[in-house]
Formats: structure tokens, C-alpha cells, sequence
């Protein structure tokens, strides 16, 4: 599942990363992803999915959040060719992010999008 696999991957960089977050006393930085499965078919059936992913970094630090998104971006990209949580990653794409200040909270965020295709095997 990919979930599990950017999980693992971002946790490494900010520990407080989650697939879904309902705290809103959570401390900053932290990270949220979310993926959108689509299925890649061929005549002989599924061969693999397309996920589109977001992932959101939040902190009280613009330059901590663009120092994050550089190690987020590298460690992502990192995945193409390897297998993590079982999950075979055959491609990774940056396809771009969308930075944000919000004035009642204080909080810098970006969210960073991806394009990744996996395999079945």
C-alpha cells in the first residue's frame, strides 16, 4: 500500500506525519499526506495503480518549511525503483506545491503534489 510506504518515508523526516489529522493542538512542524488511487488497466487486468499525492507541511518557520519541502521532494523521488512496506514503486514525480501563510494561526504551508505509479507483482 502506498500509504504505508510514504509513511515510513516521511516520519523519518518530520515525526509527527499522519495520513489524516483531526488534532488541532498537534505541534508543529508536522506533515499530512493524502493519495488518490487509480487503477492502471490492462487487457490482461490491473497492472499496477497511478496515485496522485498531496503532501502538507506545516510549521511556524518559513524557512524550516522549505528546508522540509527539499528533503521531502528528495526522499520521495528516492522511492522510484524500490520496494517499500511491499509496495513496488516504479515512478516518482514532483508535479509542484502551493505555499500559504495563514494569518489566525501564524502557520507557513506547503503543499507539495506527486504523481506515483506502483506495480504489481
Amino acid at each position: 500500500m502506498i500509504s504505508a510506504a510514504i509513511q515510513t518515508t516521511l516520519v523519518g523526516i518530520i515525526t509527527n506525519t499522519f495520513i489524516a489529522i483531526g488534532d488541532e493542538d498537534i505541534q508543529v512542524p508536522f506533515c499530512v499526506h493524502q493519495e488518490r488511487e487509480t487503477p492502471i488497466r490492462l487487457k490482461e487486468g490491473i497492472a499496477g495503480y497511478a496515485y496522485d499525492c498531496d503532501v502538507a507541511i506545516v510549521d511556524d518557520s518559513p524557512d524550516d518549511v522549505n528546508t522540509y519541502k527539499g528533503s521531502i521532494i528528495s526522499a520521495l523521488e528516492a522511492l522510484a525503483g524500490t520496494t517499500v512496506e511491499s509496495t513496488v514503486i516504479n515512478t516518482v514525480s514532483y508535479e509542484g506545491d502551493d505555499p500559504d501563510f495563514d494569518q489566525e494561526s501564524r502557520l507557513y504551508t506547503n503543499i507539495l503534489r506527486f504523481y506515483i505509479e506502483s506495480a504489481n507483482h
